[in-house]
């Protein structure tokens, strides 16, 4: 690998486990609201991952920043991003609901 390659790739690990990390922290701080926003979206049935994924999310943002078990987060990032896209998938139909959120924030 090249020396641009090498800083790519340790920024791009850098850039995606702040992205877990902040994602994990604001669903710590508010996991009332993630899992209420979850029943909003018809996921009622997945909001018992609510507590869970919080703590995973930033474990995984730490371990992609430290550069640790750098395959293994790796797997478990893309696995978690799969499983999130599949049960979003047809967030699509809530378009109006989103947009009724977005003019709350």
């Amino acid at each position: 690998m090249t020396q641009f390659s090498l800083h790519s790739h340790r920024l791009l690990s850098i850039v995606i486990g702040l992205l877990f990390l902040v994602s994990g922290f604001s669903k710590i701080i508010d996991s009332n609201g993630f899992i209420k926003l979850l029943f909003r979206y018809g996921l009622g049935s997945f909001s018992y991952i609510g507590p869970l994924l919080s703590p995973i999310e930033v474990l995984l943002g730490l371990c992609l920043i430290i550069n640790t078990y750098v395959k293994k987060t790796a797997f478990f990032v893309f696995f978690l991003t799969i499983i999130s896209k599949y049960m979003t998938k047809d967030l699509h139909i809530y378009k109006p609901l989103l947009n009724q959120t977005l003019k709350l924030c």
